[in-house]
């Protein structure tokens, strides 16, 4: 009897000692969680895209701003290249090492929009927003949801660019730029000897934004996105490309332009450093917005915008960093380093007037802005694949109108499955 007394005395100890081990383990792992999540708060992690805004005189008036945040780092990753931005943000939220702010593109229903943490009128002011910054923005950036009556926002536009056209002086004048029509008249001329041409095809950078911007000639209110674009729209757009577009060159387009066997060079007026790096004279160059057609159209805007995480530790942190990008005294700061950007900000823009984009150039960043044309983003859907396959589609140009039906279904369909996470088991490809 006393022995089975003793084995239940040593069961219960045993049970007591193996409870407070679990208990220990559990604390120490608590203990190592609360102390991962207390360090990760010391960082603030920002993800951008082509401009890095990292700057020691931003991050000094930051912290003069908000001196609770002075002992505090602010690490920044850029990225030169969409696709790869968008597979490493892929990457980072699968392995929840999204970074706490990042930045989305105005041209595409965004796969990442349910890691944004949307804002409403409790956190920012968006009346004020509506005020200071364009229409475009207002448009893209606030949206009513369920209810809707609330209205919830993004959160912040860096910047905004537009295609603009380099002309070389020899060939054209000022007359000749009235609308697209006249300069369409006055290519007639040219020599035929010469490409009296301003776009290349796949192999420009940007060709998918150059011939987005000639399908925006054509649409309609409802036809600012890929889904919506009818037949005619498409054919129409496409037809006016193709009219510029040269096909059977290898070489170089600025060597071509330097050369003067090119009249025109349609890019964004972020690629003055391309123009200053092949020593193209100031002489040679004339600048001017894109040509539109005497109907009204559209002007295609391009611009990343900054957004917090709605899984960051840091979430007042990242809300004052994002506030202060509200500031004129930032924006003047960021388009002094940047200064081939047209700024978000409707205060700044007569400032812009007289904002040279390069320090060698006579050319200020005001003359690739024309006031009359309206600016809009385009749905692009999923933006990495658009971009990839109008080019493509454009390498294609015998068919490109069969061509281009099939790439728009297939888009449709891609999207629908990992934004919708609908019909997964359909295969997408033609």
């Amino acid at each position: 009897m006393e022995t089975n007394k003793n084995k239940i005395i040593f069961y219960i100890i045993w049970t007591i000692f193996i409870f407070f081990i679990i208990l220990l383990f559990i604390f120490i792992n608590l203990w190592n969680w609360e102390n991962n999540k207390v360090s990760k708060k010391w960082v603030l992690r920002v993800w951008t895209l082509f401009e890095d805004i990292k700057n020691d005189k931003i991050i000094t008036a930051f912290k003069k701003k908000y001196p609770k945040y002075s002992s505090n780092k602010i690490e920044f990753q850029n990225f030169s290249n969409f696709e790869e931005y968008s597979y490493a943000l892929t990457s980072a939220i699968s392995k929840w090492k999204t970074p706490d702010i990042f930045v989305l593109n105005n041209n595409e229903t965004s796969v990442f929009y349910d890691q944004v943490l949307w804002l409403s009128n409790k956190d920012i002011d968006i009346n004020k927003f509506k005020k200071i910054f364009k229409t475009v923005f207002i448009e893209d950036l606030i949206e009513l949801w369920s209810d809707k009556k609330t209205e919830y926002l993004a959160w912040i536009p860096l910047w905004y660019e537009t295609l603009w056209v380099f002309y070389n002086k020899k060939f054209i004048n000022n007359s000749q730029l009235k609308d697209l029509s006249t300069l369409n008249s006055a290519i007639l001329w040219f020599d035929e000897d010469f490409i009296a041409l301003w776009i290349w095809n796949w192999k420009i950078k940007f060709a998918s934004d150059i011939a987005t911007q000639f399908l925006l000639f054509y649409a309609n209110d409802g036809g600012k996105s890929i889904k919506n674009l009818s037949s005619s729209q498409v054919k129409n757009g496409i037809w006016a490309y193709l009219n510029y577009a040269k096909f059977d060159s290898e070489n170089n387009i600025l060597d071509l332009f330097w050369n003067e066997e090119i009249y025109m060079l349609v890019w964004y007026p972020r690629f003055i450093k391309d123009i200053k790096n092949s020593d193209i004279s100031e002489k040679s160059l004339f600048v001017e917005a894109l040509p539109h057609p005497s109907w009204k159209s559209y002007t295609l805007a391009n611009y990343n915008y900054l957004v917090m995480n709605k899984d960051s530790l840091n979430m007042d942190f990242a809300k004052d960093f994002l506030k202060f990008f509200t500031t004129q005294d930032w924006w003047k700061a960021f388009l002094e380093a940047y200064p081939y950007y047209l700024p978000a900000l409707l205060s700044l823009e007569n400032e812009a007037k007289n904002q040279k984009i390069d320090d060698d150039y006579n050319i200020v960043i005001w003359d690739f802005y024309n006031p009359n044309y309206e600016l809009t983003s385009f749905d692009k859907w999923i933006k990495v694949f658009y971009d990839k396959w109008m080019k493509n589609v454009l390498n294609i140009w015998k068919d490109f109108y069969g061509s281009f039906d099939d790439f728009r279904d297939e888009l449709i369909c891609r999207t629908d499955k990992i934004i919708n996470l609908s019909n997964l088991s359909i295969t997408c490809e033609n």
